[in-house]
């Protein structure tokens, strides 16, 4: 099937679904089976993607309002970046988070893992976390971050520049507050209330050239986490959400389905101010080994705040 045919397919699938729930269609299930159909037809031309990890189920229990989702985000350091560079390969992982949402305490809870986390990586040893992704791509990543964490991962999503900045500019970009001066990718920032496009948003949270280092960039990746699921939140339209989904299919990587993200979308839409939000980093001090600069994690302290703030394994979900 040629390719104009395949986006022909993926259009009429969106514009269906979109037409549906804008006249409060209420019976999903009938057409549940036509879009399986519909997407397993273009789904040739996205990432392949890994099995899931732990759960196959996730998504359905969060959706019946039991359970939990935990989906690791990896922010990669390949492929097109601004001003026309390339990175060639698989990359690294620039982004580590872990994002744990918990329908029996209605809470939406972000562990940020610092890149630099000296960590011990199936098969090579103690190194930094982010090099699990370009030993091993996303399974590793997966199993070292759920090794390190003790919280079971059921689904991940990678994303590189370009799709971090196509998400942005569809939401029409994201109001956050600046805390300091500084200049990120040649474009200046001044403290107080911002409007940031893609390409500003990127880089925004990558800059790290000052004392704290990556430390301070986890906090300000947060806090524009926060204005992200805001801007998010303010979607009433599963249209707008579809095509966010659409920007992020191209570039991205995820073993989400589309129809658990069209789920997800269903029930969040609009409601996620109705779950309490709450961020940690992994606790650590800066450690100097061969020349080589680490986050050497307090595992204990660690271990105290994903016992009290996230299910880890072994842990019954309900």
């Amino acid at each position: 099937m040629g390719e104009m045919w395949k986006k022909r397919y993926f259009y009429l699938a969106i514009f269906t679904l979109s037409v549906l729930f804008f006249l409060n269609y209420t019976g999903l299930s009938l057409v549940r089976k036509l879009f399986e159909d519909i997407t397993g037809r273009v789904r040739e031309n996205q990432p392949v993607a890994a099995k899931s990890f732990t759960n196959d189920l996730a998504v359905d229990e969060v959706i019946n309002g039991k359970g939990m989702l935990t989906v690791l985000f990896i922010g990669i350091d390949t492929g097109e970046f601004p001003g026309g560079g390339y990175r060639e390969g698989r990359g690294r992982s620039d982004s580590l988070i872990l994002v744990q949402l918990n329908e029996r305490t209605r809470e939406l809870n972000l562990l940020s893992i610092p890149r630099d986390t000296l960590v011990t990586i199936e098969g090579y040893g103690s190194d930094k976390i982010n090099h699990a992704y370009a030993y091993g791509g996303e399974k590793l990543a997966v199993e070292t971050v759920e090794a390190f964490s003790q919280i079971p991962i059921d689904r991940y999503v990678v994303l590189d520049y370009k799709a971090f900045e196509a998400i942005v500019d569809c939401l029409g970009g994201v109001e956050v507050e600046v805390d300091k001066e500084f200049e990120s990718m040649h474009i200046q920032f001044k403290p107080g209330l911002r409007q940031l496009n893609g390409q500003e948003a990127y880089a925004f949270i990558r800059f790290r050239k000052e004392a704290l280092g990556d430390i301070a960039r986890v906090e300000r990746q947060q806090r524009f986490i926060k204005a992200l699921l805001s801007k998010v939140n303010e979607q009433k339209s599963l249209t707008k959400l579809v095509e966010i989904f659409f920007q992020f299919q191209k570039k991205g990587k995820t073993d989400l389905s589309f129809w658990e993200m069209i789920k997800l979308a269903d029930k969040y839409g609009g409601k996620l101010d109705q779950l309490k939000l709450n961020a940690y980093t992994v606790p650590g001090s800066f450690y100097d080994y061969g020349g080589v600069s680490y986050w050497k994690p307090k595992q204990d302290e660690l271990t105290e705040i994903v016992n009290k703030h996230f299910v880890p394994v072994g842990v019954d979900k309900e």
